[in-house]
């Protein structure tokens, strides 16, 4: 399987993967050092290392820390192992999660053995994935958080609630509205459980670095908006074919806006369906990211297959990202979310549009 040989190759060069930047976050607040002290970061991260071909090069960190603290916390236990025994236990971990959340996935939208199997291909096949597994990125545990909060959905289940909240929130801008609806339509016990976990894990950090969110913020104000430029969003691609900033945002929020609108007056069937809009409509507007985190939009994949649209989910998912990445490594990727919008869009509103004659008929018997 590609993505496993992939992610086989990524621990061995993991200096060049992002997971370096991860473990040297944890790593330094671990040693009482401040990550986003760019002296102490850049001395962290220097270095040349090989890539997978064989290329030399720097580790993929720039500038400081590029996550909140409690990111360092919620992966502190990979700075308790050298770098590559960390790498090693990452990638079993981001399999692991992959494979959970697509089971997850499939098990909330019931869509059987052969959807299961559909979802997984596609899945796999897609670009983000492949890219996930290069840089051993969050994509598969972000996956396993989005399945766990399908499941807690309609379990209650406090536990469930709480893995799947600390799980997004390892990278919190990725899929920030989708956690936000589940937990406001999960069991009070359940909602509650997840909130102070959440909460223990940014107080955890502020007692020992009172001043983080300042300097995450500042790193984000410093570094974040050059990356921004180049990163694999709909407002980054945008951005670079009018070369104006303030029209990427116009744009980003016109389009999320004119997503929900298609579903105005829409029934959402349930966790998996309302899941998916909000990732879908936070995707567009999202400026910066990686390509790996358009492994969320697995779930969107999902609620397309339910409907019996493998052949669409097999576009928007591999077709789309592959062809996308080939005329721009860059930037192309910025077409997935609203290729996405557009068939998520068009497959809910026209179920929802032959839906209402049948139940009408049937209202008359």
């Amino acid at each position: 399987m590609p993505v496993l040989v992939l992610t086989i190759a990524a621990v061995s060069t993991a200096h060049r993967t992002d997971l370096k930047c991860f473990w040297t976050g944890a790593r330094l607040v671990a040693s009482g050092l401040d990550p986003y002290d760019a002296a102490v970061w850049g001395s962290a991260v220097a270095g040349t290392f090989e890539n997978v071909l064989g290329r030399p090069g720097p580790s993929p960190c720039p500038g400081a820390y590029g996550y909140p603290l409690t990111t360092a916390v919620l992966t502190f236990p990979l700075a308790l192992a050298p770098l590559e025994l960390a790498a090693a236990a990452w990638a079993i971990a981001g399999i692991a999660g992959l494979a959970a959340g697509i089971t997850f996935l499939g098990r909330s939208a019931r869509i059987g053995r052969d959807g299961a199997l559909a979802l997984a291909f596609v899945t796999l096949a897609s670009q983000p994935a492949w890219w996930n597994a290069i840089f051993l990125q969050y994509g598969g545990i972000l996956v396993a958080g989005l399945g766990v909060l399908a499941l807690s959905s309609t379990s209650g289940s406090r536990a469930l609630s709480v893995a799947a909240t600390l799980s997004l929130a390892l990278k919190p801008h990725v899929a920030p509205i989708a956690l936000v609806e589940r937990l406001a339509a999960a069991p009070p016990r359940a909602r509650t459980a997840a909130i102070l976990a959440l909460g223990a894990v940014v107080i955890v950090p502020t007692i020992f670095f009172p001043a983080w969110p300042l300097q995450w913020m500042t790193a984000l104000a410093s570094d974040r908006p050059r990356i921004a430029e180049v990163s694999p969003t709909f407002w980054a691609l945008v951005s670079a074919v009018t070369g104006r900033a303030d029209v990427a945002f116009i744009a980003s929020w016109a389009a999320a806006g004119a997503f929900l609108t298609v579903l105005r007056g829409v029934e959402l069937r349930d966790g998996i369906d309302r899941m998916a809009v909000a990732t879908v409509a936070w995707m567009l507007v999202v400026p910066y990211g990686s390509a790996a985190d358009l492994l969320v939009l697995t779930v969107a994949w999902c609620a397309l297959i339910r409907r019996g649209h493998i052949g669409l989910a097999l576009v928007v998912a591999v077709l789309v990202p592959w062809a996308a990445f080939r005329v721009d490594p860059t930037l192309g990727l910025g077409a997935v979310a609203p290729v996405t919008a557009a068939a998520l869009g068009a497959v809910l509103r026209t179920r929802a549009l032959t839906d209402r004659p049948r139940a009408a008929m049937l209202s008359g018997w």
